[in-house]
Protein backbone atom coordinates (compact mmCIF):
# COMPACT_ATOMS: atom_id res chain seq x y z
CA UNK A 1 0.00 0.00 0.00
CA UNK A 2 1.41 3.25 -0.99
CA UNK A 3 2.42 6.05 1.86
CA UNK A 4 -0.03 8.92 1.65
CA UNK A 5 0.85 11.78 3.48
CA UNK A 6 -0.86 14.33 5.94
CA UNK A 7 -2.30 16.68 3.21
CA UNK A 8 -3.97 14.04 1.37
CA UNK A 9 -5.22 12.47 4.33
CA UNK A 10 -7.14 16.05 4.96
CA UNK A 11 -4.96 17.32 7.39
CA UNK A 12 -1.65 19.48 8.10
CA UNK A 13 1.58 18.34 9.82
CA UNK A 14 2.30 21.10 12.74
CA UNK A 15 5.74 19.61 12.97
CA UNK A 16 8.07 21.86 10.25
CA UNK A 17 9.30 19.93 6.92
CA UNK A 18 12.73 20.23 7.49
CA UNK A 19 15.80 17.95 6.95
CA UNK A 20 18.88 18.80 8.20
CA UNK A 21 21.91 17.28 6.86
CA UNK A 22 25.03 16.45 8.73
CA UNK A 23 28.02 15.30 6.07
CA UNK A 24 32.03 15.03 6.25
CA UNK A 25 34.59 12.56 6.29
CA UNK A 26 35.34 10.36 8.65
CA UNK A 27 36.60 11.84 11.49
CA UNK A 28 35.32 15.61 11.13
CA UNK A 29 33.12 15.19 13.96
CA UNK A 30 29.69 15.09 12.16
CA UNK A 31 28.37 12.42 14.55
CA UNK A 32 29.05 14.63 17.14
CA UNK A 33 28.07 17.76 15.91
CA UNK A 34 24.84 16.15 14.68
CA UNK A 35 24.01 14.99 18.27
CA UNK A 36 24.01 18.50 19.72
CA UNK A 37 22.08 19.71 16.37
CA UNK A 38 19.06 17.03 16.81
CA UNK A 39 19.35 17.95 20.84
CA UNK A 40 19.02 21.76 20.12
CA UNK A 41 16.21 20.97 17.51
CA UNK A 42 14.30 18.23 18.91
CA UNK A 43 14.30 16.52 16.26
CA UNK A 44 14.93 12.45 15.52
CA UNK A 45 18.42 11.38 14.91
CA UNK A 46 19.06 9.33 11.86
CA UNK A 47 22.67 7.89 11.52
CA UNK A 48 24.02 5.82 8.75
CA UNK A 49 26.49 4.03 11.36
CA UNK A 50 23.42 2.37 13.97
CA UNK A 51 22.34 1.12 10.78
CA UNK A 52 25.23 -0.25 10.15
CA UNK A 53 26.08 -1.52 13.69
CA UNK A 54 22.98 -3.21 14.05
CA UNK A 55 23.69 -5.19 11.06
CA UNK A 56 26.54 -6.27 12.12
CA UNK A 57 24.97 -7.75 15.83
CA UNK A 58 22.63 -9.47 13.38
CA UNK A 59 25.05 -10.64 10.92
CA UNK A 60 28.39 -10.81 12.29
CA UNK A 61 31.82 -8.98 11.42
CA UNK A 62 33.84 -9.68 8.56
CA UNK A 63 36.62 -8.78 6.47
CA UNK A 64 36.67 -5.21 5.21
CA UNK A 65 34.57 -6.10 1.94
CA UNK A 66 31.77 -7.23 4.47
CA UNK A 67 31.76 -4.43 6.03
CA UNK A 68 31.44 -2.17 2.88
CA UNK A 69 28.49 -4.51 2.02
CA UNK A 70 26.63 -4.18 5.04
CA UNK A 71 27.34 -0.03 4.37
CA UNK A 72 25.66 0.12 1.43
CA UNK A 73 22.92 -1.86 2.95
CA UNK A 74 22.83 0.78 6.21
CA UNK A 75 22.08 3.38 3.20
CA UNK A 76 19.00 1.71 1.75
CA UNK A 77 17.83 1.28 5.60
CA UNK A 78 18.51 5.03 6.70
CA UNK A 79 16.85 5.95 3.34
CA UNK A 80 13.75 3.75 4.38
CA UNK A 81 13.77 5.23 8.07
CA UNK A 82 14.08 9.12 6.81
CA UNK A 83 11.08 8.31 4.26
CA UNK A 84 8.84 7.37 7.12
CA UNK A 85 9.50 10.57 9.09
CA UNK A 86 9.30 12.76 6.54
CA UNK A 87 5.85 11.50 5.32
CA UNK A 88 4.66 12.17 8.82
CA UNK A 89 6.76 15.79 8.25
CA UNK A 90 8.63 15.08 11.18
CA UNK A 91 12.04 17.40 11.11
CA UNK A 92 14.94 15.32 11.10
CA UNK A 93 18.47 15.20 11.43
CA UNK A 94 20.14 12.89 8.86
CA UNK A 95 24.62 11.99 9.51
CA UNK A 96 26.58 10.17 7.68
CA UNK A 97 29.11 10.20 4.94
CA UNK A 98 27.16 10.77 2.21
CA UNK A 99 28.42 9.95 -1.25
CA UNK A 100 27.12 11.62 -4.38
CA UNK A 101 24.15 8.91 -5.11
CA UNK A 102 22.84 9.30 -1.66
CA UNK A 103 22.94 12.92 -2.63
CA UNK A 104 20.41 12.44 -4.90
CA UNK A 105 18.50 10.01 -3.08
CA UNK A 106 17.78 12.33 -0.43
CA UNK A 107 17.43 15.23 -2.67
CA UNK A 108 14.12 12.84 -3.86
CA UNK A 109 13.00 12.57 -0.65
CA UNK A 110 12.72 16.10 0.22
CA UNK A 111 10.78 16.92 -3.05
CA UNK A 112 8.69 14.14 -2.52
CA UNK A 113 7.56 15.58 0.75
CA UNK A 114 7.80 18.78 0.15
CA UNK A 115 11.11 19.50 2.48
CA UNK A 116 13.58 22.48 3.04
CA UNK A 117 16.86 21.30 3.25
CA UNK A 118 20.24 22.92 4.89
CA UNK A 119 23.13 20.95 5.39
CA UNK A 120 25.97 21.28 7.91
CA UNK A 121 29.39 20.11 6.78
CA UNK A 122 32.44 19.23 8.96
CA UNK A 123 35.58 19.71 7.89
CA UNK A 124 38.89 19.61 9.50
CA UNK A 125 42.97 19.76 7.36
CA UNK A 126 43.58 15.92 6.16
CA UNK A 127 46.38 15.21 8.87
CA UNK A 128 44.01 16.08 11.96
CA UNK A 129 41.28 13.56 10.43
CA UNK A 130 43.93 10.86 10.14
CA UNK A 131 45.07 11.45 13.53
CA UNK A 132 41.30 11.55 14.90
CA UNK A 133 40.60 8.20 12.86
CA UNK A 134 43.86 6.12 14.09
CA UNK A 135 43.30 7.51 17.61
CA UNK A 136 39.91 6.06 17.20
CA UNK A 137 41.18 2.93 16.05
CA UNK A 138 43.71 2.80 19.00
CA UNK A 139 40.96 3.72 21.67
CA UNK A 140 38.56 1.09 20.01
CA UNK A 141 35.62 2.50 21.71
CA UNK A 142 33.52 1.80 17.93
CA UNK A 143 31.97 -1.13 17.15
CA UNK A 144 34.79 -3.89 15.98
CA UNK A 145 32.84 -4.22 12.66
CA UNK A 146 34.06 -1.28 11.05
CA UNK A 147 37.16 -2.61 10.97
CA UNK A 148 39.15 0.76 11.70
CA UNK A 149 42.26 -0.57 12.77
CA UNK A 150 42.97 -2.03 9.06
CA UNK A 151 41.07 0.93 6.92
CA UNK A 152 44.19 3.37 8.16
CA UNK A 153 45.50 3.01 4.79
CA UNK A 154 42.34 3.85 2.85
CA UNK A 155 41.52 6.56 4.67
CA UNK A 156 44.36 8.12 4.70
CA UNK A 157 44.41 8.18 1.10
CA UNK A 158 40.65 8.96 1.06
CA UNK A 159 41.22 12.44 3.47
CA UNK A 160 43.40 13.95 0.95
CA UNK A 161 40.53 14.67 -1.24
CA UNK A 162 38.19 17.48 -0.65
CA UNK A 163 34.91 16.04 0.60
CA UNK A 164 32.27 17.60 -1.52
CA UNK A 165 29.19 18.88 0.16
CA UNK A 166 26.05 17.60 -1.37
CA UNK A 167 24.52 20.89 -1.99
CA UNK A 168 21.07 19.98 -1.40
CA UNK A 169 20.21 23.54 0.21
CA UNK A 170 22.06 26.39 2.37
CA UNK A 171 25.51 24.87 3.96
CA UNK A 172 27.76 26.11 6.84
CA UNK A 173 31.42 24.28 6.26
CA UNK A 174 31.81 23.79 9.72
CA UNK A 175 35.55 23.56 11.29
CA UNK A 176 35.58 21.27 13.71
CA UNK A 177 39.11 21.91 14.87
CA UNK A 178 37.80 24.92 17.04
CA UNK A 179 37.13 24.29 20.58
CA UNK A 180 33.95 22.52 20.93
CA UNK A 181 31.67 24.77 22.83
CA UNK A 182 32.69 27.39 19.76
CA UNK A 183 31.53 24.69 16.92
CA UNK A 184 28.38 24.39 18.55
CA UNK A 185 27.69 27.95 19.03
CA UNK A 186 28.79 28.45 15.28
CA UNK A 187 26.26 25.91 14.17
CA UNK A 188 23.74 26.70 16.58
CA UNK A 189 23.71 30.63 15.38
CA UNK A 190 23.80 29.45 11.66
CA UNK A 191 20.77 27.35 12.20
CA UNK A 192 18.75 30.10 13.93
CA UNK A 193 19.73 32.45 10.49
CA UNK A 194 18.56 29.81 8.32
CA UNK A 195 15.38 28.53 9.95
CA UNK A 196 13.93 31.83 12.69
CA UNK A 197 10.82 30.04 13.40
CA UNK A 198 12.46 26.89 14.63
CA UNK A 199 12.27 27.28 18.88
CA UNK A 200 16.07 26.02 19.39
CA UNK A 201 16.61 24.24 22.84
CA UNK A 202 18.95 25.96 25.03
CA UNK A 203 22.34 23.69 25.23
Amino acid sequence: MATRSIEELGGRSACPRQLLVVSGHPGSGKTTVARQLAGVLTYPLVSRDDFKELLFDRLGVGDREWSKKLGAVSYDLMDRVLGLLMAGGAGVVAEANFSAAAAGSLGALAERWGYEVAEVCCTAPAPVLLERFARRAREGHRHPGHQDGDNLAEQASRVQARYAPLNLGPLLMLDTTEAPEQVQQRAREWMRSQWADVALRPP
